[in-house]
């Protein structure tokens, strides 16, 4: 099945927010994230290194809205979120596509969020150290729902209208 990639190629004007994922991701985070950004009418995709479903800390499967190869080269992410564990974000800081998708966005003015269980990592890693980089978002102290809605209005402030969503991801049923 082709995937519609149409909503990246006029991306510029959608400054889409990409959720990153792999096996072991924070399901609670990444999936209140993912809705509540998509009630807000703003763009959010669920992105990860492979097509295949990916199993949360709480079990819960998800199928990805696009992998890294169709994204990484793009320009259009006004957001990147890092939601999960150690392992988690040691697989995906060890992929040269998250880099690509990271410089792409942060030279579009754009933003890195990361949960506090990936903050030090993804700040050490990402950006060489740079714990104070005025386009790091952190969670910090804040509980989860209060960072995610802080997320929020921070793409809300930017100037780009949001396009409507052209692909969903989806709760994969278990056996």
């Amino acid at each position: 099945m082709k995937k519609d990639m149409t909503m990246f190629r006029s991306c510029a004007s959608s400054q889409c927010i990409a959720i990153l994922l792999t096996a072991g991701y924070d399901d609670e985070f990444a999936l209140s994230a993912v809705a509540r950004m998509r009630d807000a009418g703003l763009p959010a995709y669920l992105i990860s290194p492979s097509s295949n479903p990916i199993r949360g800390t709480h079990g819960i499967i998800v199928q990805p809205d696009h992998t890294l190869d169709e994204v990484y080269k793009q320009d259009c992410f006004q957001m990147v979120v890092f939601p999960g564990n150690r392992q988690c974000i040691t697989t995906l800081l060890a992929d040269p596509r998250t880099h690509t998708l990271v410089t792409n966005t942060l030279q579009a003015s754009g933003y890195v969020a990361a949960t506090k269980d990936t903050q030090e990592l993804v700040a050490q890693v990402v950006l060489r150290k740079q714990h104070n980089h005025p386009q790091f978002l952190r969670q910090e102290g804040l509980p989860t729902n209060e960072f995610i809605q802080s997320l929020i209005e921070v793409r809300k402030r930017t100037k780009q209208p949001a396009k409507s969503l052209n692909g969903h991801s989806r709760v994969v049923p278990q056996p």
